[in-house]
């Protein structure tokens, strides 16, 4: 499943890096750590699944693109 990172994940769902930031350290959002600096990766899918039950609004064109 593609990823994209925190901020990708911020501009898609149009909210600020730090609120997703937040969602994922309440484990309101799956993702994992990557590489020496930890940086975080979300799974497109968890984030359009994340968006749809909350009600924001989710880029799909954006989306596509961050995920290649």
């Amino acid at each position: 499943m593609p990823e994209v990172t925190l901020t990708q994940a911020g501009e898609i769902v149009s909210k600020d890096r730090a609120t997703v930031y937040h969602w994922v350290e309440d484990g309101l959002l799956p993702s994992r750590r990557e590489g020496l600096r930890r940086d975080i990766k979300i799974e497109v899918g968890d984030l359009k699944k994340f968006a749809d039950q909350h009600g924001y609004r989710f880029n799909d064109s954006l989306a596509k693109q961050y995920a290649k």
